[in-house]
């Protein structure tokens, strides 16, 4: 099994590059929302962030398509690795996502993603995620949020 875009834990890359940028940020944000609803999970799901130059970017791309697919944000903020894996748990969600590339340098950021138990998700359900990224929309919809937003 391949994976494309979840290597050893989580997804990571260069900021811009083909595995982290806001168009996949925005998929994944759908993605997550799609594996809720296909598991009959509440499409509830907690973020926090390290404190690199690109988190709030792509924070904000992964809660664009979360909402895009009806889902439920809950923000925590600035935190570390296992502070949101026990967040993940605590809060009564059923997914979390943690923004960071941890011990890379600033130039990367990641996705790490947790089950409702504070788990690191299983390999078979990161394949099943890459394959919703493969078919949400795109970035002509996030442009069009871009846009909307840049009238109002």
């Amino acid at each position: 099994m391949t994976k494309r875009y979840f290597g050893t834990d989580g997804i990571r890359g260069l900021v811009g590059g083909e595995k982290i940028n806001s168009d996949i940020a925005y998929r994944l944000g759908q993605a997550l929302v799609l594996f809720c609803a296909e598991n009959n999970l509440a499409p509830k799901i907690i973020i926090g962030h390290d404190t690199r130059w690109s988190s709030a970017e792509l924070e904000n791309a992964l809660i664009a398509g979360i909402e895009k697919r009806g889902g439920e944000v809950l923000l925590v903020g600035t935190i570390p690795s296992p502070g949101m894996s026990y967040l993940s748990k605590l809060e009564n969600v059923s997914l979390g996502v943690m923004i960071t590339a941890s011990h890379n340098d600033h130039r990367y950021n990641g996705f790490k993603i947790f089950t409702a138990e504070g788990e690191k998700f299983s390999d078979d359900n990161e394949v099943r995620i890459e394959e919703l990224i493969d078919i949400a929309e795109g970035p002509e919809k996030l442009a069009e949020l871009k846009h909307d937003e840049e009238i109002n």
